[in-house]
């Protein structure tokens, strides 16, 4: 198996893990909120993603995509998986650094 130069990458962990768990976050909130998981939605759901922890409070971010779908996916996920979302997406996320 050849190295990819990600595996040389200081960090890379951080990288592979972080990508994979948004990913998983983004297209399961889709899923559940009965929206085709298409690139075209996935780019507008993580261009719609909180940026600061004070975004989900408002009306304006509640009514746009991610907001709406994670409401719907909040509605129809078992109780485990809908905290999980809402977790990230509204906790975790907006106190990223500009850099993730």
């Amino acid at each position: 198996m050849a190295l990819d130069m990600m595996d040389m990458a200081r960090g890379y962990e951080f990288w592979r893990d972080g990508c994979r768990a948004m990913a998983m976050v983004v297209c399961e909130t889709l899923r559940l909120a009965n929206e085709p998981v298409t690139s075209a939605n996935i780019i507008k759901f993580v261009t719609s993603l909180p940026r600061k922890e004070s975004e989900p409070a408002l009306e304006s971010w509640q009514k746009g995509y991610c907001g709406s779908c994670l409401e719907k996916a909040f509605a129809a996920a078992p109780k485990e998986d809908a905290e999980m979302l809402l977790d990230y997406i509204v906790r975790y996320f907006p106190n990223r650094t500009w850099v993730c």
